[in-house]
């Protein structure tokens, strides 16, 4: 196990496992091809191509920036991380972007509490469009709860005028999506 130390913040990439025994566990760690390693939210807090410890450049000749990312999921090799640092400053730019993700992201994941305090505005912020749809794929949270046949997302969204006839990137209804999947709750509560 490395004892390697986040080049921005100093501190250890590893933090102690639970047990006496057993070994710690790495948490985010971003190693740049010159091997200097970074916490993914400081290399994210401090977007540059150079190395702050080594001043090189980790690009490859291609000109992207592929690194190898550790965490508690194991080891990812070749990781473009010069992709995730253009979509963080394009959202920091854009918040409201930035909220409509994540709203999305809610309802995917079968958060429909959370991605109800979006929708309502809560925290001051302006209340996220229930309407809006991925960016990549045209998909509205309705379709993604109508796939995920999470029948309380769909009252939920239906609730807050998500629009029944959206049509995704393949010219799919929510409820064309519920049915092609048999999402028989869903589809149900989409007739």
């Amino acid at each position: 196990m490395s004892t390697e130390k986040c080049c921005v913040c100093l501190e250890s990439l590893t933090v102690p496992s639970d047990s006496d025994e057993g070994p710690s566990e790495v948490i985010d760690d971003v190693e740049l091809p010159c091997r200097h390693h970074y916490h993914w939210q400081c290399i994210l807090d401090h977007p540059s191509s150079i190395c702050s410890s080594c001043g090189a450049d980790a690009r490859n000749p291609d000109g992207k920036l592929l690194v190898t990312v550790r965490n508690e999921g194991g080891v990812t090799e070749d990781y473009d991380l010069g992709a995730e640092l253009e979509e963080e400053a394009f959202l920091a730019g854009h918040p409201h972007i930035r909220r409509a993700e994540a709203f999305l992201a809610l309802v995917e994941q079968g958060d429909a509490d959370a991605a109800e305090g979006l929708l309502r505005g809560d925290e001051g912020e302006e209340p996220v469009d229930v309407n809006v749809a991925r960016r990549n794929s045209k998909q509205t949270a309705l379709h993604m709860a109508a796939y995920n046949n999470d029948g309380d997302a769909v009252q939920l969204l239906l609730r807050y005028g998500a629009d029944r006839k959206a049509l995704d990137d393949s010219g799919q209804t929510p409820l064309e999506c519920a049915l092609e999947v048999k999402a028989d709750i869903a589809a149900s509560l989409l007739v």
